[in-house]
């Protein structure tokens, strides 16, 4: 069949619809460590790509409205958040929920009272549904956010060509990106919690740990963007330094403290606290425990879980002189 889009039999919102609705049908399945499923993504569009590139060049000293950036483009892509899908099957499982919920609290819907019961029951239960239904990056792991953004960027041919100025000779060298290759060590990640023990003289501390949720990231770089302000050259350098040590208390997320002489066990979930909680609790605890070289839990956490996820991307040379890249593609602000 032939569907030819005429400017002058259609306006001109019904053939972006059409348009619209023809795009999203193009589907890239990703699949998804914490929710063990794949979920399904549209591709990007070129207005979508100019504006993340925008947002992203505008604001290179803003991790946080770059996260957060990255982070609207994934939500947006998904088809799970398809509103009218959502809210039928909403709808469906509201209405097959209502007879158990009529008889449990004996509404009788002859009255004004019961059709009120229905109508606020129907209501509660399908806001609920959609909340509980819909996929939000932010409730997902920094892990997930990386798989799907290479994910994303490979289906799109979106910024495969890297660049960096050799150090040693100021060569400037070009290279294409090989995202299957990333996206294959991405697979081979063991993502069960690794616990850390460390013990001084009077406790043992069990720490459980992995990758930090999206939430926390994005309230992570929020608060730092906000200390930045109005700060000098010289302030910004100690900023940056802090910055990269806490956080690392991010991925922290469970603590088991027993006391040696009364075996008595203190345990903290650091999974439901906010970055600012986190940050409180962390401090509280003797310095040689989180920061010395040799059994602090941040030195752990940033040989085994920061590094291993860095470790992914191939290290760089320069074509001229064999120079190694100064940080090579190891962070999130070099891939993207």
């Amino acid at each position: 069949m032939d569907n030819t889009f005429d400017s002058t039999t259609r306006n001109a919102n019904s053939i972006l619809n059409a348009f619209s609705k023809k795009f999203a049908t193009k589907v890239n399945a990703v699949y998804i460590n914490s929710l063990k499923r794949e979920v399904n993504f549209r591709e990007v569009s070129v207005n979508e790509q100019k504006t993340l590139s925008k947002t992203m060049v505008g604001n290179e000293q803003r991790k946080d409205i770059v996260y957060d950036s990255q982070c609207a483009l994934i939500n947006r892509l998904c088809l799970e958040n398809d509103d009218s899908s959502l809210k039928q099957k909403a709808n469906a499982a509201a209405k097959e929920a209502l007879p158990d919920a009529i008889k449990e609290n004996k509404v009788d819907l002859g009255t004004p009272e019961g059709a009120a019961f229905v109508s606020r029951f129907t209501n509660e239960y399908v806001k609920k549904y959609i909340s509980d239904n819909s996929f939000d990056i932010y409730n997902l792991t920094e892990f997930d956010r990386l798989r799907i953004l290479m994910e994303i960027y490979q289906n799109n041919y979106i910024n495969d060509e890297i660049s960096f100025k050799c150090p040693s000779c100021g060569f400037e060298n070009k290279y294409k990106l090989d995202f299957s290759k990333v996206i294959e060590k991405f697979n081979e990640f063991d993502l069960s919690d690794q616990t850390y023990t460390v013990e001084d003289n009077n406790f043992v501390y069990n720490f459980v740990l992995n990758y930090p949720t999206v939430r926390n990231v994005s309230q992570f770089y929020k608060m730092y963007a906000k200390q930045y302000k109005n700060t000098t050259a010289k302030e910004k350098d100690a900023l940056d330094n802090l910055e990269s040590v806490d956080y690392i208390n991010l991925y922290i997320k469970r603590i088991e403290m027993i006391d040696k002489s009364t075996q008595e066990k203190d345990i903290a979930d650091l999974s439901y606290m906010t970055y600012d909680d986190i940050e409180k609790l962390i401090s509280m605890f003797p310095q040689n425990i989180i920061f010395s070289d040799d059994k602090g839990v941040l030195n752990y956490i940033a040989k085994n879980l920061i590094m291993k996820i860095n470790s992914v991307f191939e290290y760089e040379k320069c074509t001229s002189c064999g120079a190694q890249a100064p940080v090579g593609i190891g962070g999130v602000s070099d891939f993207l």
